[in-house]
């Protein structure tokens, strides 16, 4: 389906720049001299699990402002400053917010604090991150944008195509790109090492789904026989957390080209 000729053909340019439009923000709290700040996330705000608006990502000291979805990106970005707005009001007063993604001044990791959410599960996420990846990495701040395509031009745009007969199926392929399959073990969602029975994985989403978890050597043969889109290499050809075997790279790959 060639999307962008169905546009032109029934003339639903204006139609598909319409929708919603959200921002998410990510910033660190810092002092004047611009160094990170220790201190857990100010009671002022609230709990975190009912804030709508200001909450924290990865860190204590990391605050992700939300805006809600608007229909105009005029309107979220006006939603965006009056959050900030009230955010820098609501610090204490030797706390700034800092304006850049990269950090300038990071204490000692063990004075960094993960975010002490509500839910173990998401606290359970950071300590893995920790864990995988250490804490600087995760102290780099950055935006989301959220968009959110009109229900109108969805609509529009399936009635004028004659490869999908189902609205649902139709509407999942255009919004979902590519899933990841991996495997759950406890509290922890992905990231476990461990394979799953890939004979649960539906055939007809194969075509987007990129299969993960404890892919190694001994099974890449097997997992490439799954028709999936593609593999995720991580845990299995490690010799130790976040440290890469380039023998097992190799042969996961010399296996790759041969099938």
């Amino acid at each position: 389906m060639n999307i962008q000729q169905i546009i032109k053909q029934h003339h639903l340019e204006l139609l598909f720049q319409q929708g919603s439009f959200g921002i998410e923000k990510e910033s660190q709290r810092v002092y004047v001299n611009g160094s990170i700040v220790t201190t857990p996330h100010p009671k002022a705000f609230g709990n975190r699990c009912f804030h709508p608006y200001i909450q924290t990502d990865f860190a204590e000291s990391q605050l992700e402002l939300v805006t809600p979805p608007m229909k105009k990106l005029e309107d979220t970005l006006r939603w965006l400053s009056a959050i900030h707005e009230v955010t820098l009001r609501t610090l204490p007063d030797n706390e700034f917010i800092f304006p850049f993604s990269m950090p300038a001044g990071l204490p000692p990791e063990d004075q960094i604090k993960v975010a002490q959410l509500d839910n173990s599960e998401d606290v359970a996420y950071r300590e893995h991150l920790v864990q995988s990846y250490g804490k600087y990495k995760q102290m780099v701040s950055g935006i989301h944008y959220d968009v959110q395509i009109e229900p109108k031009f969805i609509d529009a745009l399936f009635h004028a195509q004659n490869e999908t007969q189902s609205a649902v199926d139709f509407t999942d392929d255009l919004n979902i790109a590519r899933y990841i399959f991996d495997s759950q073990s406890a509290n922890q969602q992905g990231g476990t090492g461990k394979t799953f029975n890939w004979s649960l994985i539906p055939e007809n989403l194969k075509h987007k789904i990129i299969l993960a978890g404890g892919i190694s050597p001994d099974n890449i043969e097997q997992a490439i026989k799954q028709g999936c889109l593609g593999v995720d290499l991580n845990s299995g050809v490690e010799t130790a957390a976040g440290v890469k075997d380039s023998e097992k790279v190799r042969s996961v790959f010399k296996t790759i080209l041969l099938n």
